[in-house]
Formats: structure tokens, C-alpha cells, sequence
């Protein structure tokens, strides 16, 4: 059987930042990446914890309509590291992005300064040479938790 183009898979296609959906399914993409990133940084399993990105918002003070509800927000994406699976939740503030206007710009913003601390690493390294994954201070920030 021939592969016709109705059997490739299709090509990615552009996003509609107007759309909350595909802004949904960047983040997801993005978050991917911060993930990835982060393993190769920490290591793929820090004594079995969980790798997270999350979002903190903040409504501006200079925003607020005459309701009282924030016309603006700012919005920043972390990196976590959950160090206790359980009840309740314990974790370490690995990254942290800039405010931002969005979450997208948030989560990019995060993606870049976590491969920025990829770069750090890897620039001085050759093609062959193993590099292990950093403590980058988790165990230290985890003791303190």
C-alpha cells in the first residue's frame, strides 16, 4: 500500500493565539520542553520526585475598575520540584519566569531562562562528554522544607 498525502500525518499547523485552546496546547508544549530541560539540569528522577510547572497570578493595584476586579494581570510560571508526594504538598522553587501579560509569554519567558541554565552547562562541553545531572542546591532547599 502507497503512502498518499491523505495518509501522512499532517503538518503542524499555526496557532490561533485568539483561540484559548491552542494557547492551552502551547503551554502543554512548552511546559514539555521546561521538563525536559529540567531533567537534563537535575536529573530525570531526583530520589523519585515530580517535576511540575505551575502559574501564580497578581492583579495589579493601579488596574482595579470600580467594581474592585483587576482589569490587569501579572503572570509568572514556575518551576517546582514536588519533594513530598503526599499530604501536604512540599515543594522546591526551582525557575521562575519574569511577570508577564500572559501565560503563554509567562511559560516562554520560563522555558528560555531555564535553557539559558542548560546552556551554562552544556557550552562547554564536547560531543561524547557525559554531563550528570546538578543537586543545583534541590537537596540543600529541600532539607530546609
Amino acid at each position: 500500500m502507497q503512502n498518499t498525502t491523505q495518509d501522512r500525518d499532517p503538518q503542524p499547523t499555526e496557532v490561533n493565539m485568539q483561540d484559548p485552546l491552542d494557547q492551552l496546547e502551547l503551554i502543554q508544549r512548552i511546559k514539555e520542553l521546561i521538563i525536559n530541560d529540567a531533567q537534563a539540569l537535575y536529573g530525570p528522577q531526583v530520589t523519585g520526585h515530580t517535576y511540575s510547572v505551575i502559574f501564580s497570578v497578581e492583579a495589579l493595584p493601579e488596574s482595579q475598575s470600580s467594581d474592585g476586579q483587576p482589569k490587569r494581570q501579572s503572570l509568572t510560571a514556575q518551576l517546582i520540584l514536588y519533594v513530598s508526594p503526599h499530604p501536604p504538598a512540599r515543594w522546591v522553587l526551582l525557575a521562575t519566569s519574569e511577570s508577564k501579560g500572559s501565560l503563554v509569554e509567562a511559560v516562554d519567558n520560563l522555558r528560555i531562562n531555564v535553557q539559558v541554565e542548560v546552556g551554562k552547562v552544556t557550552q562547554d562541553l564536547d560531543v561524547g562528554d557525559v554531563q550528570e545531572g546538578s543537586d543545583y542546591n534541590i537537596h540543600k532547599s529541600a532539607a530546609s522544607i
